[in-house]
């Protein structure tokens, strides 16, 4: 009664011998059929009805039959496609053309060297954020022209304060051409989709819903640039701090290898103003 109750359960007669080496190296079902063709003969004899079972082979238990049949069914399904991570920086220096902001918070500012690294000696330094004397304080961050990128290494250029924003004389800044670190260098983006790779036509993997724009305090707060291509910047955001983040929607693809909360996506339409916005330029 188990034989016969395995074998129409298992459109494929399984042997004992199969718990070893042939079925078990099979990638799909019909490779685990092949490997157990032989003991076919066996099995539809002690399907008969009086079969002696002490013929033939030995049969294979009902439990190592199920659990054969069941691996083997694995082995022949589809391997769920693995989502395509964000796209890394071109390797080597990447010529690029937009405006970031310098988020140092130390009051010894941020070093700016002559190449992209901290074995490159230090140029000159550029100033924290600026706070105001308003309550609540209003917050000014030093404006740069980025011209190249490098291994995580941005070249800056065209230092400056913004004088709309907080009132008061230009404080002391290296102005001249340097690199610094893209942890301390942010962006304002007022695109609606953050990409796959640095194109339009590449898949979402960073999208707002209902008008959302990548412009607000909380994304320009919590992002770092990663890699740039032309007027494209790879931007990795989080943890978001926001009171209501459903209309951001984040693919899979966005926050692999990162750490939890974070995510990153190439992004366009890039403002360097901080007081306004750029109407999508």
């Amino acid at each position: 009664m188990g034989i016969s109750w395995v074998r129409h359960l298992i459109p494929v007669p399984l042997s004992r011998e199969c718990v070893g080496a042939p079925c078990a190296a099979a990638n799909t079902a019909a490779a685990a059929a092949a490997a157990c063709a032989d003991t076919r003969g066996v099995y539809d004899r002690l399907a008969r009805p009086g079969a002696n079972i002490t013929q033939g082979a030995r049969p294979m238990p009902r439990t190592a039959a199920i659990v054969l049949a069941t691996t083997a069914l694995f082995a022949a399904s589809p391997t769920p496609a693995q989502p395509a991570a964000v796209a890394a920086p071109p390797a080597g220096e990447t010529a690029c053309s937009f405006g970031a902001f310098v988020t140092e918070t130390d009051p010894a500012g941020l070093n700016v060297r002559a190449g992209p690294g901290t074995a490159h000696k230090v140029l000159g330094t550029l100033p924290p954020i600026r706070h105001s004397r308003d309550e609540p304080p209003m917050s000014a961050m030093v404006e740069v022209e980025v011209i190249a990128g490098a291994d995580g290494w941005f070249k800056i250029r065209g230092a400056q304060d913004n004088d709309a924003l907080i009132e008061g004389p230009q404080r002391p800044m290296f102005k001249g051409t340097g690199w610094v670190s893209g942890r301390k260098l942010t962006v304002k983006s007022q695109a609606s989709s953050g990409r796959q790779r640095p194109d339009a036509k590449a898949p979402a993997v960073m999208i707002g819903h209902d008008a959302m724009s990548f412009d607000t305090d909380a994304f320009v707060g919590s992002a770092r640039l990663a890699g740039c291509s032309g007027r494209w910047a790879l931007v990795e955001y989080g943890p978001i701090e926001r009171d209501d983040d459903s209309g951001l929607e984040i693919k899979p693809a966005a926050k692999a290898g990162l750490a939890g909360g974070r995510f990153r996506a190439w992004v366009d339409r890039l403002c360097a103003l901080q007081e306004t916005s750029c109407d999508g330029a």
